[in-house]
């Protein structure tokens, strides 16, 4: 979880330096894209990591992924709607974090799910 954790804060600092210093998304909504992405994947980590049984790894992770989706569109049109000016980059930033963050849980969990396999 450490690692994961590490990993994430590492890739979202530099999500911010690229954001902030490439001047296209303004300082606020940028960090709180990232503060909301890096929680959200941390929870969703958190909660299936620790399960055991495939089969219901399987339907968790399922549901966590409807709810993760669920919650990153309402954020983004939450984001939109608050910050008409930036909305095109910071939802440009939410996506492409997302994915990032994605595929960065799934190959941890992917790696998890090996080492405890064998």
């Amino acid at each position: 979880m450490l690692r994961f954790t590490a990993t994430l804060l590492a890739i979202a600092l530099v999500a911010q330096c690229i954001a902030l210093f490439g001047g296209w998304v303004s300082t606020v909504p940028a960090v709180i894209v990232n503060v909301f992405m890096v929680g959200l994947t941390l929870l969703v980590y958190r909660i299936v990591s620790g399960i055991a049984d495939a089969r219901r790894f399987t339907q968790v992770y399922l549901a966590t992924i409807v709810i993760k989706i669920l919650a990153t569109c309402s954020f983004a049109v939450v984001l939109i709607i608050l910050d008409r000016t930036h909305s095109r980059p910071n939802a440009i930033l939410l996506l492409v974090l997302y994915i990032v963050f994605t595929v960065i849980e799934v190959g941890f969990l992917v790696h998890s799910r090996r080492s405890s396999a064998q």
